[in-house]
């Protein structure tokens, strides 16, 4: 599976993601496209990016940020299209 995660623009992390780079905007709002997702944690949620292509080659990012940051999570499976993104 696969997950989109939209985070908030008025964040800390969302403004971060607009100036540093994010995998598309939802609405206004930076929006990840994950390999991984664990919200187990009760005030971060933690996501794995990729694989992301770089100059030694394919890399996954882990990444964390404040549960309060996300606006929704959307699961979907690798070979199916996008709906609405």
């Amino acid at each position: 599976m696969r997950y989109i995660v939209t985070i908030k623009k008025d964040s800390g992390i969302g403004a971060a993601l607009m100036q540093i780079g994010h995998d598309g905007l939802n609405g206004g709002n930076p929006k990840l496209d994950c390999s991984a997702v664990d919200m187990s944690h009760p005030y971060f949620f933690h996501a794995t990016r990729g694989p992301i292509e770089t100059a030694e080659g394919p890399k996954h990012v882990s990444v964390h940020f404040p549960n309060d940051a996300v606006l929704f999570v959307f699961e979907y499976a690798k070979g199916e299209p996008h709906i609405g993104f």
